[in-house]
């Protein structure tokens, strides 16, 4: 099945089990307004609402996401076909029963990746060779969490992997490359890691919000943070500005409540973004000891995320409630790989109640100019309470899963 989606053909794969997808339940785009210059809604576009949307969310940001999730996605591209299959991995069957002790250490299994759920096929141009984004848009109770495709141009679909339905979305100010997303509430808020890449520099940070009077998604456009044109201090003398290495979404502290966007860099500190008033300011000199993402966890009151200063794939906990976070404690790291496993990325995906999934992706060499060995390890990690009200990461199921013809991956 084939769908036109505002140019991004988007191919519905058909698995055994289930119906059919049904193309009534496919929304078409409603005309987009034009993005708001400033965080709040411009005089000439603001409507009749009970509350500014970004208003709303201040009221939103204590819902969290509930129960256990059970599907991580993994996304990759298909460097034959062009396009970017989707694919579900349980999670679930990376964890023993409840009561039922991992061994020690748990052996390694050998798994085959499931069929693809959709693929996504975007345009080929002369500027651009199909590049595309994918971002998770987290759920709570019944809003399931769902996949965010936008394409090189800032086109976006929405795909809900448990209805199998996709869905249109408005476009982003600019196109985005190397994101980084956090939902809050029930916005996503995406801002480009590399500001180097971005067309507009103006335009590097979006917010997609739901529109409960129109029942339809709407687009806006974000103040960019106040580093954006300062160059990276690690650039070596290149002339590159300067990027995003690890973010994470806080509570602001005082009786306002609300919730703030942290974003940090080595050498220039760490920055915050009021979701509430829409205003940047610098929160210290220091940095997030993360690389990539901190996930707050409710049932033990800290971030957890991937250690920025150890080697790849070791996980780390921190408390960000303090003037200047103290020193991680380190709650994973794995057991020694073989020698010709080379390391390329590492992905940390929070599954509810305490259990994490580690994604690691490698590659062996082989001699002679055979093509390089590919494959993933996905890893079930729970965080558990060890003697003297210490924590620690129990390391369960790990699955190994070959990769053929991919290169670009995502895991969500």
């Amino acid at each position: 099945m084939l769908f036109q989606l505002n140019h991004v053909r988007v191919a519905l794969q058909r698995t055994s089990q289930g119906e059919p997808e049904n193309p009534s339940t496919i929304r078409s785009p409603c005309s987009r307004r034009p993005p708001a210059g400033r965080f709040r809604f411009p005089a000439s576009t603001q409507r009749k609402k009970k509350n500014p949307p970004f208003d709303a969310l201040g009221r939103l940001w204590i819902l969290r996401p509930s129960g256990f999730r059970r599907f991580v996605y993994l996304v990759m591209n298909d460097t034959k076909r062009r396009d970017f299959p989707l694919r579900r991995i349980d999670a679930s069957r990376l964890f023993f029963p409840a009561g039922e002790r991992p061994p020690v250490p748990p052996p390694l299994e050998d798994a085959r990746l499931p069929p693809a759920a959709i693929r996504f096929s975007p345009p080929i141009t002369d500027t651009s060779n199909g590049d595309m984004e994918f971002m998770l848009l987290g759920g709570r109770g019944r809003k399931r969490s769902k996949v965010v495709a936008a394409d090189h141009t800032g086109r976006c679909v929405l795909y809900d992997p448990a209805l199998r339905t996709v869905r249109t979305l408005p476009e982003l100010t600019a196109p985005k490359f190397m994101a980084a997303s956090l939902t809050i509430g029930e916005s996503l808020f995406i801002i480009d890691k590399h500001f180097n890449l971005t067309f507009s520099r103006n335009d590097c940070f979006d917010a997609l919000y739901f529109d409960e009077d129109d029942a339809d998604w709407e687009c806006y456009s974000l103040p960019p943070p106040p580093y954006m044109d300062t160059y990276d201090p690690d650039s070596q003398g290149l002339r590159y500005r300067a990027h995003i290495t690890s973010y994470a979404e806080v509570t602001n502290r005082g009786s306002g409540g609300g919730s703030s966007i942290w974003v940090s860099k080595e050498g220039l500190g760490t920055h915050s973004f009021d979701v509430q008033s829409g205003k940047w300011k610098k929160t210290g000199d220091w940095v997030l000891p993360f690389w990539g993402p901190g996930r707050y966890i409710r049932e033990h009151k800290l971030w957890f995320g991937l250690s920025a200063d150890e080697d790849d794939g070791v996980v780390c906990a921190s408390d960000l409630t303090q003037t200047q976070p103290a020193a991680p404690r380190i709650l994973y790291r794995d057991a020694a790989t073989p020698p010709d496993w080379k390391g390329k990325s590492s992905t940390l995906v929070h599954l509810g109640h305490s259990r994490f999934c580690l994604a690691r992706f490698f590659r062996i060499i082989q001699p002679g100019g055979l093509p390089c060995i590919k494959f993933v390890v996905f890893t079930g990690l729970k965080v558990e309470q060890g003697d003297g009200e210490e924590l620690r990461m129990v390391k369960h199921r790990s699955h190994r899963y070959s990769l053929v013809n991919k290169l670009i991956h995502w895991v969500l």
